[in-house]
C-alpha cells in the first residue's frame, strides 16, 4: 500500500522551512572579497571556524556561532507539537530571529570593514540576498502568528463572558459580531431590543426566569418552549 504523504502551506510549516534555510546559508558563500586579483568566497561558516587565503591563515570569531544555534533552536521549538500554538514560543522565535538578523549585519559589516582595510572590495552574493529576504518573510509571519494568537485570546474572553454560549456573542457587545439580527445595526451589551428596528433581542424564559436570545424558541436552561 502507497502511503502518501501530505505537506499542508502553514505558517508553521513556512517557518520551519525558512529556518531550515537559514542552516543552509550559514555554509553558504554569502560575500565576495576581490583583493590583487584574487576573488574570496566567504562564508559565515568560514567566519566563524576559521579559514585560509593567500597562504595566510585567518582566525575565526566564535560569536558567529549564533547564526547556527540560533535558527536550529527555532527549529526545534516548532518542531516541538506542544508549543505550536504557544503564543510564548512565538514571541522567543521572534526575537531569536532579531538577534540572528544582528548577527548576520555584524557578520556582513566586519567582513566589508575588513576588505576595505586591506584595501579589498567585498560584495554581497545572491545567497546573501536571499537570506535577508528570508528573514524579512519570517518577520511578517511570525508577526501574523502573534496577532492570530491574540485573536484566539479574545475569541476566548468574548466566549467566557458569554457562560460558554457562542450564540450570545452577537448580542453582549464583544467582538464584530454585535450586531441586530434583523437589520445589522450594532448593538449593546445589555440592550433588550434593538434602536433601529425594535427586534427583541433578549427574553426571559416564563418557567425558570434565565435569560435567552431573542430568537431562541426554546430556553437552554430548562427546555420550556417560549412564544412571543
Amino acid at each position: 500500500m502507497d502511503e502518501k504523504i501530505e505537506l499542508k502551506l502553514t505558517k508553521g510549516n513556512i517557518l520551519r522551512f525558512l529556518n531550515a534555510c537559514f542552516i543552509l546559508l550559514f555554509f553558504m558563500p554569502t560575500m565576495l572579497v576581490s583583493c590583487s586579483g584574487e576573488t574570496v568566497k566567504i562564508s559565515a561558516s568560514k567566519i566563524t571556524f576559521g579559514f585560509e587565503v593567500l597562504g595566510q591563515k585567518i582566525d575565526g570569531h566564535i560569536a558567529g556561532i549564533l547564526m547556527l544555534i540560533l535558527p536550529i533552536t527555532c527549529l526545534v521549538l516548532l518542531c516541538l507539537a506542544q508549543t505550536r500554538a504557544n503564543k510564548k514560543t512565538i514571541i522567543v522565535i521572534k526575537v531569536l530571529n532579531f538577534i540572528n538578523f544582528i548577527a548576520w549585519v555584524s557578520y556582513f559589516n566586519g567582513v566589508d570593514k575588513e576588505a576595505k582595510e586591506n584595501y579589498c572590495e567585498s560584495e554581497m552574493t545572491g545567497w546573501m540576498i536571499l537570506l535577508m529576504l528570508f528573514m524579512v518573510i519570517h518577520c511578517v509571519i511570525t508577526f501574523m502568528c502573534l496577532f492570530q494568537s491574540n485573536a484566539s485570546l479574545q475569541q476566548q474572553i468574548e466566549l467566557a463572558a458569554t457562560g460558554g454560549n457562542p450564540a450570545q456573542m452577537q448580542y453582549n457587545g464583544f467582538g464584530s459580531k454585535s450586531k441586530c439580527p434583523t437589520c445589522g445595526a450594532d448593538v449593546k451589551g445589555g440592550d433588550m431590543f434593538c434602536l433601529k428596528c425594535g427586534t427583541k433581542l433578549k427574553k426571559t424564559c416564563p418557567n425558570c426566569g434565565a435569560e435567552m436570545d431573542g430568537d431562541s424558541r426554546f430556553c437552554s436552561k430548562c427546555g420550556t418552549e417560549v412564544t412571543e
